[in-house]
């Protein structure tokens, strides 16, 4: 094993420094150009699949609270018809075929209050088909025979609802509901 003696750390720091400064000195004087400032950094820009997925489930989002505000006004105003042109625009299948059933069978019947909604969050996303998680809040709902006599009382539901692209529109389409007791839950 051969040692080898090291120089010390004060004489290699004072030969670069040497070094620094006489590259300095022989620089020939001149018009000083600035140094370039950073730009500040632009939060990170969305790629063509993000900003596609966003907007999608902002449309499907849209949708889904156009349509649970149009069911919410035409119960209360006691319709009994089939789906109007709003509820036609913002869902299909057998999402809109089971609230046409509601409209149909509350025949007679006016409801009171609104579903407040909790949340909606994004699930899973492909081009032709969304899923949002919701949270509707119809413990201030009140569903009235012709009478006026209280019939039911809203829930919390929790939902799982499946969005499809029709035709470049996004409609409600499917979906599955569980109670539960708040949205915070």
């Amino acid at each position: 094993m051969v040692l080898r003696r090291r120089a010390p750390a004060v004489t290699v720091v004072g030969a670069v420094a040497a070094l620094c400064f006489g590259a300095v000195a022989c620089t020939p004087p001149g018009p000083s150009t600035p140094s370039p400032t950073p730009t500040p950094s632009a939060s990170p820009t969305e790629t063509e699949l993000e900003k596609q997925t966003r907007l999608d489930f902002e449309a499907a989002e849209k949708a889904y609270r156009t349509f649970s505000a149009e069911f919410d006004r035409l119960r209360q105003a006691g319709y009994a018809g089939g789906p109007s042109a709003v509820m036609k625009a913002t869902a299909g299948g057998p999402y809109l075929k089971t609230f046409a059933g509601f409209l149909r069978d509350g025949k007679g019947t006016t409801q009171k209050g609104s579903i407040k909604i909790g949340y909606v969050t994004p699930g899973s996303y492909s081009a032709k088909q969304l899923e949002l998680g919701v949270c509707e809040d119809g413990r201030q709902v009140t569903t009235y025979d012709a009478e006026g006599k209280p019939l039911s009382h809203g829930v919390v539901s929790k939902l799982d609802l499946r969005v499809r692209s029709i035709d470049g529109v996004w409609k409600v389409w499917d979906g599955d509901d569980r109670k539960a007791t708040s949205c915070n839950e």
